[in-house]
């Protein structure tokens, strides 16, 4: 599910992380969306259990290099490590 703080969208450091806690539905996975910009939003928002992911708009456009940099910081945090869960496999 796609969470959009469309309030804060556009808005540097905007995301309002209680929107996750609000969302009434904790075993659907989340992506969050709107006003995030910078890593350690993206590793606070990371650390949320059912947030899967986080995806960043314009923001990524005004600064050079910075898909790479964002990367760079955020491999040296320490992040929750991946889960994925298919039922494809066992169905084969």
């Amino acid at each position: 599910m796609l969470l959009i703080d469309w309030k804060h969208e556009g808005f540097q450091g905007g995301f309002e992380p209680r929107l996750v806690g609000a969302f009434p539905l904790s075993d659907v996975p989340l992506i969050v969306f709107g006003g995030i910009s910078d890593s350690s939003q993206m590793a606070e928002l990371l650390q949320m259990k059912n947030v899967s992911a986080v995806a960043v708009g314009n923001f990524l456009n005004y600064r050079e290099h910075t898909i790479q940099k964002l990367k760079e910081e955020l491999a040296a945090m320490p992040l929750r490590p991946p889960v994925y869960e298919s039922t494809y496999l066992a169905n084969v």
